[in-house]
């Protein structure tokens, strides 16, 4: 039996974060105290295709939610929406052969988006309800109900753009007006509910759509498939640990020093030894063996070069001295690093 995932676990897509930091901005806050009170980090931010980690997600949606009227969270959400990978969430679910496979292509592909929160759905008769669990305490319900928008917008691709009888009902205080909520969504909105839940009523879902197309479907489908493998393999923690330590190697190259790159990743990460030992650990590896492999990595593709003598790379790389390095090389491939560089240099 797999164990659910927990927060700490989870990821996002930095896509809402590179579009949050921007309207944020725009409202006066430096890029500075964006990436100081949520703890992402200017690398996170840049890095293509990337994920954040699900509590700095939570953070940054805490900071800046109160402030946001309803209008400039539709706009994040609508510029959001034609981003990849989240377009090609959405390319998926509105090319389904009837809307009841749409849903569960949403619940299938959501992960594209990111795993934070939880999407439920039960059907009965005619009637879809959605529950949205929030990970996280003290959290507006306002992502329930932008995602509850998403699924409405979604429903109606299917049936003419015609409205369904639906109902929201959201745990809280109010984040907006209530009635420019029902507006945007044209479904009746209650909070200070029990649980955040959307009930839909449609008689369309089971009909085929007219406009499904199974090439595109198989084509869409096939690339999510492969973009969520490749992030569940790419974005694990482990193997971001050895991006920062591989980035911390290169820029010894300008001088920076490389000297104790724990503490190093440990800060620019804000995390805590203990934290990044238990984390790492989880995922059945350490930081040594990742130092180790990234160091081996490095020194396969400076060792080549006809600038880097042995001396030279054993410097980069933090050995204290050309036989630690050759020993440690030596262990770890197989040949010493002289016989390396001749075999494999490029003049």
């Amino acid at each position: 039996m797999v164990s659910p995932m927990t927060t700490d676990q989870k990821t996002v897509s930095n896509v809402l974060a590179q579009l949050s930091l921007k309207s944020a901005v725009e409202h006066g806050m430096s890029p500075h105290d964006f990436t100081r009170l949520t703890g992402i980090t200017e690398a996170e931010l840049a890095h293509p295709d990337g994920r954040i980690p699900a509590h700095k997600h939570i953070a940054m949606l805490n900071l800046l939610e109160p402030g946001y009227q309803a209008s400039e969270r539709l706009e994040i959400f609508s510029s959001y929406s034609f981003r990849a990978p989240i377009s090609t969430l959405l390319a998926i679910v509105t090319n389904s052969p009837t809307l009841t496979k749409a849903f569960d292509q949403f619940l299938r592909y959501r992960v594209l988006i990111g795993n934070v929160d939880t999407v439920k759905v039960k059907r009965a008769g005619q009637t879809f309800e959605f529950e949205y669990v929030l990970d996280g305490a003290g959290r507006s319900s306002s992502s329930a109900f932008y995602n509850f928008l998403l699924l409405i917008r979604l429903a109606e691709q299917y049936n003419d753009d015609e409205p369904y009888p639906t109902q929201i009902e959201l745990t809280g205080d109010a984040f907006a007006p209530v009635s420019q909520l029902s507006h945007l969504c044209g479904a009746t909105v209650k909070f200070r509910q029990n649980r955040n839940r959307m009930l839909m009523k449609t008689g369309w879902a089971d009909m085929p759509y007219r406009k499904y197309n199974e090439i595109t479907e198989n084509i869409l489908c096939g690339q999510a498939d492969a973009d969520i493998r490749r992030f569940l393999l790419g974005h694990s923690f482990s193997s971001r640990i050895e991006e920062f330590v591989t980035k911390m190697i290169r820029e010894a190259h300008a001088g920076l020093p490389f000297s104790n790159p724990m503490e190093e990743v440990c800060g620019r990460l804000g995390i805590s030894r203990s934290t990044l030992h238990r984390r790492l650990q989880g995922e059945g590896t350490n930081f040594q063996a990742i130092l180790s492999h990234a160091r081996l990595e490095e020194a396969r593709r400076l060792l080549p070069l006809a600038d880097y003598s042995v001396a030279a790379v054993s410097d980069l790389l933090g050995f204290s001295s050309p036989s630690a390095f050759s020993r440690f090389f030596l262990e770890n491939s197989g040949t010493s690093p002289s016989r390396y560089k001749l075999e494999n240099c490029r003049f």
